[in-house]
């Protein structure tokens, strides 16, 4: 979908994010689902795929176009940390958001959106892809919004 945008320096989220109007869409949306008789399996992955583009678009809004990457860009970052992909092994962390934000998104890749992990499977799994500071990359995933905790009793899911 083009909305008339050229490049990434005309792109302006504010705007864009109140022109949507996501939530009144969202519900409108699954409103005729729900009479067209679709599964609420695939209403779910529909409201969790809305939440997540919600998410990355309010990002866009806090930070800036400064955290916009090309397809491009987002290789080039992922080359420059990491040792390999497949299994993922992390070099360092990158200390400028930009960089941030694309390695810590292809982290949390790694885990599976259908599972509830505790903050032990969490670590084990940081700790197999990286020497560095595991649960600080356990809160920035949390901070930045790829995965959420549960305060009572220390569950993580992925949104």
């Amino acid at each position: 979908m083009n909305f008339g945008m050229k490049n990434l320096d005309e792109f302006n989220s504010i705007q864009f994010i109140k022109s949507l109007n996501i939530e009144l869409h969202t519900e409108y949306l699954c409103d005729n689902l729900i009479k067209n008789k679709v599964p609420k399996l695939y209403i779910n992955q529909i409201k969790e795929t809305i939440n997540f583009l919600k998410k990355e678009l309010l990002m866009i809004e806090y930070y800036g176009n400064d955290i916009l990457t090309t397809e491009s860009e987002k290789q080039e970052i992922i080359k420059k940390y990491f040792d390999t992909t497949s299994p993922l092994k992390l070099k360092k962390i990158p200390s400028k958001l930009k960089n941030k934000l694309v390695v810590f998104s292809e982290i949390s890749k790694i885990f599976d959106s259908n599972k509830i992990y505790t903050e032990k499977n969490i670590n084990e799994i940081l700790k197999s892809i990286t020497d560095e500071d595991y649960a600080q990359i356990r809160r920035d995933l949390v901070e930045f919004g790829l995965i959420k905790r549960n305060n009572e009793n220390s569950e993580y899911i992925i949104p």
